[in-house]
């Protein structure tokens, strides 16, 4: 161990380290202490009579602000409980997001300019838009970040598409029927991904739509190997 060898003893069943439950026990065990250091803190926003904790899945972390000493106090207290669980921060993927109108955010980042954001003494970047659980979150507002999302998951979506369509191509799924075999595929597994936490979207661009149309047409368009030409309602007829 950390303090010399110890005395040997049987155990019997315990957590192992690296398993799904050791996994479980310290995100439990981290979620526990961040509750307590924030429990009694004034710098974090509320709802109306909804006070707003920092959101935790696993060992990521964000926090909503609404002003740069805030933002500082809680960098300050997740700091303090990382040094009581011993673990270091990842100072270089501790990134912040200005969220709201033009001016109040210039005028934060302006102050940010002369009180920078610090971890451990290192200053922390600001990014436009970074990834959260799957999802873009773009300074400019819901919109954008479901704009963001979806061009982010569009290739995936591209390549699986084009994997659907050499699954279908083996004779072997022809027994099965080989465009429904490829619909399936695409509404159990490509859509799922695609529209992976949409519930929250609560903004959409038409653009959004317009792409997000255009992926689906794309798909039964290879299914049915179909050139670009084919008009798009006859499609959507014959599909249902």
């Amino acid at each position: 161990s950390g303090v010399g060898n110890s005395n040997s003893a049987i155990t019997g069943e315990n957590v192992a380290q690296g398993s799904v439950g050791g996994g479980l026990v310290s995100s439990l065990n981290l979620a526990n202490d961040v509750q307590r250091f924030f429990e009694g803190s004034s710098d974090e926003p509320s709802y109306g009579p909804l006070r707003h904790q920092p959101l935790m899945f696993q060992d990521d972390i964000a926090r909503l602000c609404t002003s740069v000493q805030s933002a500082q106090a809680g960098n300050e207290r997740i700091e303090l409980t990382m040094n009581l669980k011993q673990l270091n921060i990842n100072v270089e993927k501790s990134l912040h997001t200005l969220i709201g109108n033009r001016k109040r955010v210039q005028l934060i980042r302006d102050m940010i300019k002369n009180e920078p954001l610090l971890f451990k003494g290192e200053e922390i970047k600001e990014k436009t838009f970074q990834i959260y659980l799957g999802d873009q979150i773009h300074s400019e507002g819901m919109q954008k970040s479901v704009e963001c999302t979806i061009n982010n998951r569009y290739w995936l979506a591209m390549s699986a598409i084009l994997e659907i369509r050499a699954i279908i191509d083996d004779y072997r799924v022809h027994s099965l029927g080989g465009i429904n075999t490829g619909i399936n595929l695409w509404e159990m597994a490509i859509i799922p991904m695609l529209l992976n936490n949409a519930d929250m979207w609560t903004e959409m661009s038409k653009e959004a739509l317009i792409e997000l149309d255009k992926l689906q047409n794309l798909c039964l368009a290879v299914l049915f190997a179909l050139p670009r030409s084919t008009p798009r309602p006859i499609l959507c007829w014959d599909t249902k």
